[in-house]
């Protein structure tokens, strides 16, 4: 269509232009998903540190199960009080540890 040597110039002036505007909005385009990228690992992260700062620890209620837990293990270890059924020899002479046992009960 054009044969001149004036009208190629134009031409080829005009893609690169073009060529340099389609650059641009690919840089652009880059930059923006760069940026998106970035807030959304920062907001993940937040999030993540927010998981972290929300963790509580056992609170009164959560001790005191556990003291609980203990106070049964420590009543099932000495029977709960309650008298055993072996007989016993009462002419047997007592340890020191017993002795000073039955002194802190008082009997």
């Amino acid at each position: 269509m054009y044969e001149t040597e004036f009208a190629k110039d134009i031409i080829s002036v005009a893609s690169e232009e073009e060529k340099k505007e389609a650059n641009q909005k690919l840089e652009e385009a880059l930059r923006e998903s760069h940026e998106a990228e970035r807030a959304s690992t920062k907001a993940a992260q937040d999030k993540e540190d927010e998981k972290i700062a929300a963790r509580e620890g056992l609170g009164l209620g959560g001790w005191l199960g556990i003291v609980l837990l203990f106070v049964i293990a420590a009543g099932v270890a000495t029977n709960f009080g309650r008298a055993s059924n072996k007989k016993l020899n009462l002419n047997r002479k007592r340890g020191l540890f017993e002795r000073f046992w039955m002194k802190l009960k008082g009997s």
